[in-house]
């Protein structure tokens, strides 16, 4: 199993991370104990009971919730930003456009499915939903946007549709959209 790296997410707010560090504070802990607070006060009821429980697994303590809540107001809020809300959204954005492309374009129109096109399966399984494929996909929507351009999603169903329709064998998802998709897009 891989790890993950706090640091490399791109919505957490690395000064939480920071803050947390500073104060010889558990990072994972804090970000636990973040995620569930900030779902407490904006649920409530429904997960009113992870906060007791995090508590009754040892996986927070009062020196944390004293050096990550701010007390000031009506209502305790985080003294540091669990998540960069810029990069939220950004993040949130593309992967709204992979959802769309993969999910809806690729897949719901019944062209394609994991194995790749239908007029052309490979023996292997070519098209998934995982982080890596929206990393991966992230990055060339980012290539192709700069300068100004604009992505096109129609244009990219096209060019990946007929990417699949025709090679064999076909690169996985993440392989052909990190060493040739781009230049597919951009030649269209």
């Amino acid at each position: 199993m891989s790890q993950f790296n706090l640091h490399q997410s791109p919505a957490i707010n690395p000064e939480f991370l920071t803050y947390c560090q500073s104060r010889g504070l558990d990072v994972k802990q804090c970000v636990l104990f973040a995620v569930i607070f900030k779902m407490d006060s904006k649920y409530g009821g429904p997960v009113d009971g992870l906060l007791h429980f995090a508590d009754e697994m040892g996986m927070i303590d009062s020196r944390m919730i004293i050096a990550l809540l701010d007390h000031e107001g009506e209502e305790p809020t985080l003294r540091v930003p669990l998540y960069d809300e810029e990069k939220l959204s950004e993040v949130a954005r593309y992967n709204a456009l992979f959802k769309t492309l993969v999910v809806e374009r690729l897949i719901g129109d019944g062209l394609m499915n994991s194995r790749g096109h239908r007029n052309n399966p490979q023996d292997y399984n070519v098209l998934s939903v995982t982080q890596k494929d929206i990393d991966v996909f992230t990055e060339a929507v980012k290539l192709i946007e700069q300068d100004g351009k604009s992505f096109d999603l129609e244009k990219a169903q096209e060019v990946i549709t007929k990417y699949y329709q025709t090679a064999k064998p076909a690169l996985k998802l993440e392989n052909y959209l990190a060493k040739t998709f781009v230049l597919d897009y951009e030649s269209e």
